[in-house]
């Protein structure tokens, strides 16, 4: 993909804040609370003023999750994933690359990489509780040639969370990239930054009498976008304007009290929404007239979902008497998962995939063929969060809402299950999944070399291992013809996890055929 102008501007207003006093400022990750992304040639004139006071109405959400409505498909994205699978320094971000949103795709990934290096130089690694930083997306909007992207930061320092959220807006039209505040006039942020807080005081006590201004009230504009009638709806961060324990607050805003407000491309943006022009990249073919499917909500499940049932074990594989290994991949479907699984293929090997239920919406197709080729889909949950962390009704969503991805794309649910981090607590025992481990660790994630990681996967192995690698990587799917030769050539036999330990018992914690815990 190329730019469609030549030179791309990153301004910034800096405003770092550690503390929370005297305002109770969410902190995003300590990079860029007041960040503004331009990518383009054009500028944006102001609109008139407004002539009358404005009024909001308002309705609260819950403290962590995506606000509801939103998930729409875009074919052809690509997802990026950067992951630390540490468990003392905890770090899992995806972003997603968009077909002909280049300025978009490359202020989502500045803004993820900044929060990720912000990460880092905040926190060192903890073996008791591992700070934790996740990064999850959503398409929040699509119209004409605009694409809006919702960007979920979760951050956990060791005593409490935070949770925040940035839209992010591309036109594939004009090449430009812009944070949600750019919908709206620049010499007019204050003025909405106060009907936002007026309408969320309605919810919670706020923490000051007075609204905020300046990059203050910029915090209060980090999640705008449009209903269909073109009303706005802001989504808050904690503690933008009411204490922490009230969670992300969504209050919405009047289109008679917005319009006044809007810049030319909130205009545009707003025009596009509410007249339900069908998105589509420039230069591409127009997209279909019906809306797109959106991406699998999470149903009400019960507190202790049922099990699947496990995929059969193949037959003339008797891992009582050969020397099984089984060899699982986390993490995926990614980038390198098809060429993977043509390296699979041409071996004659069958393997264990641990996806993730973000990207298995994303790549059903992937999965589809992964099933096809007779390997077996496991779960890994939704987005890669450290289960120890949730409550249980998190729990229960996150590896629900995956095994309902996992079947909508291959027809059938599974009954196995591998935490992220390999971190567990005796909630997850009860969900109805075999929790399957791993003895043999490649470390792929942290040493990116083909060598290593076969070194690392022959280190230790014997009959019955589970050998835990990652096919978001590279490095490792160059590895994994190597590592098969090796593990062939010592008398192993390659198997899936089912083969290897027959029928998993639910609530049973796996680290290979002969240990359990």
């Amino acid at each position: 993909m190329g730019r469609s102008c030549a030179t791309m501007a990153l301004v910034f207003g800096s405003f770092r804040s550690r503390s929370r006093a005297p305002r109770q400022v969410a902190r995003v990750a300590s990079f860029g609370v007041a960040l503004t992304l331009l990518v383009g040639c054009t500028s944006t004139p102001s609109s008139p003023a407004p002539t009358q006071s404005s009024t909001a109405s308002a309705d609260p959400t819950g403290t962590t999750g995506m606000p509801e409505g939103a998930g729409i498909t875009i074919p052809g994205i690509v997802v990026e994933q950067s992951v630390n699978n540490d468990p003392a320094l905890q770090v899992s971000i995806s972003r997603p690359v968009l077909p002909g949103q280049f300025a978009l795709s490359e202020a989502l990934r500045f803004f993820t990489e900044g929060k990720e290096r912000a990460f880092r130089a905040d926190y060192q690694p903890s073996p008791e509780v591992g700070p934790e930083l996740n990064i999850t997306w959503q398409v929040a909007a699509a119209a004409g040639s605009f694409a809006a992207v919702r960007v979920e930061t979760r951050e956990f320092g060791g005593a409490s969370g935070d949770v925040s959220h940035n839209v992010f807006y591309g036109n594939s039209a004009s090449g430009q990239a812009f944070q949600s505040e750019g919908l709206i006039d620049p010499v007019h942020r204050d003025a909405l930054a106060a009907l936002v807080w007026t309408a969320a005081s309605k919810l919670a006590p706020p923490i000051e009498d007075t609204a905020p201004r300046g990059a203050l009230g910029q915090l209060l504009l980090t999640d705008l976008t449009f209903t269909p009638t073109g009303d706005v709806v802001a989504h808050l961060n904690q503690g933008a304007v009411a204490a922490y324990s009230a969670g992300n607050l969504t209050v919405t805003i009047p289109k008679d009290r917005v319009n006044p407000l809007l810049s030319v491309e909130g205009r545009a943006v707003l025009d596009a929404v509410t007249k339900s022009i069908p998105y589509a990249v420039q230069g591409s073919s127009p997209a279909p007239a019906s809306p797109p499917a959106p991406a699998p909500e999470p149903a009400p499940a019960p507190p202790v979902p049922a099990p699947a049932p496990a995929p059969p074990a193949a037959g003339g594989v008797d891992c009582a008497a050969l020397k099984c290994v089984a060899l699982t991949f986390d993490d995926g479907p990614g980038a390198h998962t098809s060429r993977l699984l043509t390296s699979l293929d041409a071996a004659g090997v069958k393997a264990t995939f641990f996806v993730l239920g973000q990207n298995v919406a994303v790549n059903p197709a992937v999965i589809k063929r992964m099933a096809a080729s007779g390997h077996v889909v496991a779960n890994h949950t939704w987005d890669h969060r450290d289960l120890k962390k949730l409550s249980g009704a998190d729990i229960t969503s996150e590896v629900t809402r995956t095994n309902q991805a996992i079947t909508a794309a291959t027809g059938s649910g599974t009954a196995l299950l591998r935490p992220p981090y390999g971190s567990f607590g005796q909630p997850v025992r009860g969900l109805g999944q075999a929790i399957i481990m791993w003895d043999i660790d490649t470390l792929d994630w942290k040493f990116r070399n083909v060598d290593e990681v076969i070194t690392r996967g022959m280190t230790g192995v014997k009959a019955g291992s589970i050998i835990l690698m990652h096919d978001i990587h590279a490095t490792t799917v160059d590895a994994v013809p190597g590592l098969i030769a090796k593990l062939k050539a010592a008398g192993f036999t390659l198997v899936t996890v089912p083969q290897l330990l027959g029928s998993p018992t639910p609530g049973t914690v796996y680290y290979s055929q002969s240990r359990t815990g």
